[in-house]
């Protein structure tokens, strides 16, 4: 069974989640941290619908300010591109370790001339 969490935050940093079955039916849990108060109202769900904790799945639905909102996607889209640069560069020193070596150069001197250890040409040319 699934359900949605609103998800919200006081002024002192405590977070609370509340499931809402219908009109008068609700689940309610607290916690200091977001990690732990999954767990929480998963449990409370559990309890109010007699049944195991496994057989219930909850997604946490943070509400924040529209300010907070944008700083965290504006995070995620950096991350996403970082990941892809990430991929790019590993790509492309893969394939410079690999014609320096066949040039005849050292690991040691490769690893030099890309800003990296021999170890990690190593590394590269072992991927």
């Amino acid at each position: 069974m699934r359900y949605r969490a609103e998800v919200s935050i006081d002024e002192n940093g405590h977070w609370t989640a509340v499931v809402r079955f219908d009109r008068h039916n609700s689940a309610i849990s607290d916690s200091p941290s977001l990690d732990k108060l999954e767990r929480r109202i998963r449990q409370a769900v559990a309890t109010h619908l007699d049944c195991r904790v496994s057989e219930v799945e909850v997604d946490l639905d943070v509400r924040l300010s529209a300010q907070l909102r944008s700083v965290v996607q504006r995070h995620a889209r950096a991350k996403a591109a970082h990941e892809r640069a990430a991929g790019e560069v590993a790509s492309v020193g893969r394939q410079a370790a690999e014609k320096l070596v066949r040039a005849g150069m050292s690991r040691r001197d490769a690893g030099h001339l890309l800003g990296v250890s021999g170890a990690r040409v190593q590394q590269l040319l072992n991927e």
